[in-house]
């Protein structure tokens, strides 16, 4: 029988050296420190969640240019985007943390189909010199454009809970796309919609956020045979690969051990880190050690994994960590703590 190879991604698990050591280093983590202290550990430069997929699968992403998320998470949405250019333009929270904006929620921000319909109302019509709108039932929307948007966006995971003006758009076309923005929140602000949505203890929705901007990419093997985790971004890969997807599993034991290489993404510190909530993310890494981990180790121990990957994201630095069965004879390697891991920002 074919031994299942699992890649395990942990966007948020790496936070500032100091912060990580004072939020993590009385978190009793063995089966974390004991793979942290036998694997290979490689550390990297850092990428947004949404870049690191595209990295996995293949896809061509430069610095010059956004990985074409829109598109893909289309697909995902179970929408065949073809070859037009197509821009993530999700609903968006912007809030005031004492005197600096910042960008609180995006995307499925539960809005009730209701608030679809009159929020395409009153926004296809200023963005149509861009592009036609598309607002899903998922709460995410599309722009379809007749060119290249020709600006450089951030993607949620690196843009939620910082300063607006430090994930900005950038590229030649960005002040046109700026001020299309600018004109949705005066739109928004103090709407009758978000009145409601206020009174109802629901976030305003007074932005919309540009990210994600591009065509359908070229057909190319899929190095997986089967991908888990949320999001239609994530199933548009799995559908754009022709593998297996299915939404994260609850824990290590409930993957189908038919499949060989296995990718599996797990976003639960990723919010409490965005939010600075130590007390969440403490809360989380201890439930991943749990369900996840552990039992992974006993199942390199045992023989029904063969190999580990652990993949942690950070805003300083990200680390590759593989560990094989063979790596339970190094003797001589002592456990690693989580807090006492010596970031190599990049």
């Amino acid at each position: 029988m074919r031994r299942m190879q699992l890649s395990l991604v942990l966007p948020g698990l790496l936070w500032p050296q100091k912060a990580l050591h004072d939020t993590a280093y009385d978190l009793d983590l063995p089966s974390l420190a004991w793979l942290l202290g036998r694997g290979r550990l490689e550390w990297l430069s850092p990428l947004p969640f949404e870049s690191w997929l595209f990295h996995a699968f293949g896809i061509p992403v430069t610095e010059a240019a956004d990985a074409p998320c829109a598109a893909l998470r289309m697909l995902g949405e179970g929408v065949a985007p073809d070859t037009a250019f197509w821009l993530c333009a999700d609903p968006a929270h912007l809030r005031f943390e004492q005197t600096t904006l910042v960008l609180g929620e995006t995307g499925a921000m539960t809005i009730d189909p209701a608030e679809i319909a009159e929020l395409t109302t009153l926004l296809a019509p200023p963005l149509a010199e861009a592009g036609t709108l598309r607002l899903m039932p998922s709460g995410f929307a599309y722009l379809e454009l007749d060119a290249s948007a020709a600006i450089m966006t951030t993607p949620p995971s690196a843009a939620i809970g910082r300063r607006a003006d430090t994930v900005d758009l950038r590229g030649a076309e960005a002040m046109r796309w700026r001020r299309l923005a600018n004109e949705i929140q005066m739109l928004l602000h103090d709407h009758p919609l978000n009145q409601r949505r206020v009174a109802a203890g629901r976030p305003a929705i007074n932005s919309l956020w540009f990210w994600g901007s591009g065509t359908m990419p070229l057909q190319r093997p899929c190095p997986w045979d089967a991908v888990w985790g949320e999001g239609p971004l994530l199933a548009g890969l799995a559908a754009w690969g022709e593998i297996a997807w299915g939404p994260t599993a609850k824990k290590f034991t409930d993957l189908h051990r038919e499949h060989g290489d296995v990718l599996v993404t797990i976003d639960a510190l990723l919010k409490p880190t965005q939010e600075f909530d130590a007390y969440q993310w403490r809360a989380a890494l201890l439930q991943l050690e749990q369900d996840w981990l552990a039992p992974a180790l006993r199942g390199l121990r045992d023989g029904h994994l063969q190999r580990l990957t652990l993949i942690a994201l950070g805003d300083e630095a990200r680390f590759e960590l593989t560990v094989t069965r063979n790596d339970r004879f190094r003797f001589w390697r002592n456990p690693l703590a989580l807090a006492e891991l010596p970031i190599h920002a990049a």
